[in-house]
C-alpha cells in the first residue's frame, strides 16, 4: 500500500474517534441502517435520491434536535499536499443536495418523509484555498485545517508511524495487498469504535496481548481471508501491534474536545489532562470559566480555566486563521479580542464521554475581575 494512501486510511479512522468523542455514533455498516446505507467495493455508501455516495465517515448525532430530523454527518478526508479548490466544494455542495433529496416511504401508502438532515465536513491536511472556504461558508459546509492548532499532533502521529503500520504489512514480501478491511477493523477495535462488539478470544499459540490488542487480533479471525487480502494468520498480531501505538496516541495522548461556541466556527480544544478535565464536569456540570490570550507571532492562543478552583484543568485551543486575521489586522486588539469573548465565546458547548456516556457540558465566560479580557 502506498504511503500516502495509507495515512489517509489512518486518517479517517482517527477522524471517526475525534467524531465519537465528539457525541456522534458511528455508522459502519451497512447493517446499521439497511434502508439509508448500502455497501459497496469502495466502502460504505449512503443512498442519495440519483446516486449512492461513498463515505469516508459518517456519524450521527446522539440526539435530535427538538422539531427537526436526526442529524448525520458526512465526512470527508483529504490527507493532500495541495489546498483544496473550489471544485471540490462544489461536488460537496452536490452530494449533500442528492443526500437531503431523498425521500422514503414508512409504510405501503404512507406519506413520503425525509429520514435524515445530512450535514457535509471536509478535513485536509493540506488547507484550503481562499475561493474554496468562500465558497464552504457561503453553502454551509464545514471545512477544517488540520495543519494548524490542536489538530497538527494527530497528523504528524499518522505521518511518522504510518511507517511502522507499513512495515507489518506483508506487501514486500509476498504478491497482493493487504485489505483496508483488515487495517480498519484493527484501527477501530483498538480505538474501540468498532461497532461488532467481541469477547476478548485469542490463539492459545500467542502470548496473551492487552485486551483490546486481542479484540482486534479475534476480529481480524473473524474476517472472511478472501476479505483480508494477502494479510495471512500469521500476520495479524505484528499488524495489530503496530497499530496499537498510533490508537493509543490518539485516544489517549493528546485527545482533543470539540467545542461549539456561538460563531460560525468551532474550536478545537486540548486540556492538559483528559482525567482533570472530566473529573471536573463530572462534578460541577455547566461552570463559568476565565479565558486567558497570549498571542505569539502570527498566532492567538486561548486558554479557558475554571472559574472555581482555576487550577483544576485548563482548556487549549488556537483560534481559526480568519479570526486570527481580523484580531492581528487592527490596530486595537484588546478591542478586538473582547468583541471575540462578546460574540463567540459567552457560551461553549463541548460533548464529554464519560464512563462510556456522552455528556453535553457548557462553558461560560466570566472575565476576571482585574482584567477585561
Amino acid at each position: 500500500m502506498r504511503l500516502d494512501s495509507l495515512r489517509g486510511y489512518l486518517l479517517e479512522e482517527a477522524l471517526a474517534f475525534l467524531l465519537r468523542a465528539s457525541g456522534y455514533e458511528l455508522l459502519t455498516r451497512a447493517e446499521d441502517d439497511p434502508v439509508e446505507l448500502v455497501a459497496k467495493a469502495n466502502g460504505l455508501n449512503v443512498r442519495g435520491r440519483g446516486a449512492d455516495h461513498q463515505a469516508d465517515v459518517l456519524g450521527q448525532l446522539a440526539w435530535t434536535p427538538a422539531f427537526s430530523r436526526p442529524l448525520r454527518l458526512f465526512v470527508e478526508a483529504k490527507y493532500r499536499r495541495n489546498p483544496i479548490g473550489v471544485e471540490e466544494m462544489r461536488q460537496a455542495v452536490g452530494i449533500l443536495q442528492d443526500l437531503n433529496s431523498r425521500y422514503s416511504r414508512r409504510d405501503s401508502g404512507g406519506p413520503l418523509v425525509r429520514r435524515y438532515s445530512y450535514r457535509y465536513a471536509i478535513f485536509s491536511t493540506s488547507g484550503f484555498s481562499r475561493p474554496a472556504a468562500d465558497y464552504a461558508l457561503a453553502h454551509e459546509l464545514s471545512i477544517v485545517d488540520l495543519r494548524v492548532g490542536a489538530f497538527h499532533p494527530m497528523v504528524e502521529a499518522i505521518r511518522l508511524l504510518a511507517s511502522d503500520v507499513n512495515s507489518a504489512m506483508p506487501d514486500g514480501r509476498r504478491p497482493g495487498i493487504v485489505s483496508s478491511v483488515a487495517l480498519r477493523a484493527t484501527l477501530r477495535t483498538l480505538l474501540g469504535t468498532n461497532t461488532v462488539e467481541l469477547e476478548p478470544d485469542w490463539p492459545e499459540r500467542w502470548d496473551s496481548p492487552s485486551t483490546q490488542e486481542g479484540l482486534a487480533v479475534q476480529t481480524l479471525l473473524r474476517i472472511p481471508e478472501q476479505s483480508r487480502g494477502n494479510l495471512a494468520e500469521d500476520d495479524i498480531l505484528p499488524l495489530v501491534q503496530a497499530c496499537t501505538p498510533l490508537a493509543h496516541w490518539i485516544a489517549h495522548e493528546q485527545p482533543i474536545v470539540v467545542g461549539a461556541p456561538e460563531a460560525p466556527f468551532f474550536l478545537a480544544m486540548r486540556p492538559d489532562s483528559w482525567t482533570d478535565f472530566v473529573a471536573y464536569v463530572r462534578q460541577h456540570g455547566d461552570h463559568g470559566v476565565h479565558a486567558e490570550a497570549h498571542i505569539q507571532g502570527d498566532r492567538v492562543l486561548v486558554s479557558l480555566r475554571p472559574q472555581e478552583g482555576p487550577g483544576a484543568y485548563a482548556l487549549r485551543f488556537s483560534l481559526p486563521y480568519e479570526v486570527e486575521q481580523y484580531i492581528l489586522g487592527g490596530d486595537n486588539t484588546s478591542r478586538r479580542l473582547r468583541e471575540l469573548k462578546r460574540a463567540a465565546l459567552a457560551h461553549v458547548t463541548a460533548s464529554v464521554r464519560d464512563r462510556g456516556q456522552d455528556r453535553l457540558v457548557r462553558l461560560y465566560y466570566v472575565p476576571r475581575p482585574e482584567t477585561s479580557w
